[in-house]
């Protein structure tokens, strides 16, 4: 059995339990968070950007707008000032 728990605010995943065993972080040794899509790239990408289904991400994207995402996933912002952090992250890539 798969048991899923989440946090209210941004649905940031707290708990997979699977056959009662974690298989999620526990969010309390070395970083106080546990989704695993706020987790940056570490390392050098090539040419600065990323592909993801034949779009190119830039090299910053997961810095930047993780940034906003944890702002707004802290209660800091609210979903349409996340909204125009992110459309002004792109517009400032055209």
């Amino acid at each position: 059995m798969l048991k899923i728990k989440s946090k209210r605010q941004g649905a940031e995943l707290t708990s997979i339990l699977k056959d009662e065993n974690e298989m999620l972080f526990d969010g309390k040794t070395f970083w106080n968070r546990q989704s695993p899509i706020l987790f940056p790239i570490v390392g050098q990408i090539k040419e600065g950007k990323t592909q993801y289904w034949y779009q190119a991400i830039p090299g910053d994207h997961g810095t930047e707008v993780g940034a906003a995402i944890q702002k707004y996933m802290s209660g800091n912002i609210d979903r349409e000032e996340l909204a125009a952090e992110v459309e002004n992250y792109w517009k400032g890539q055209e």
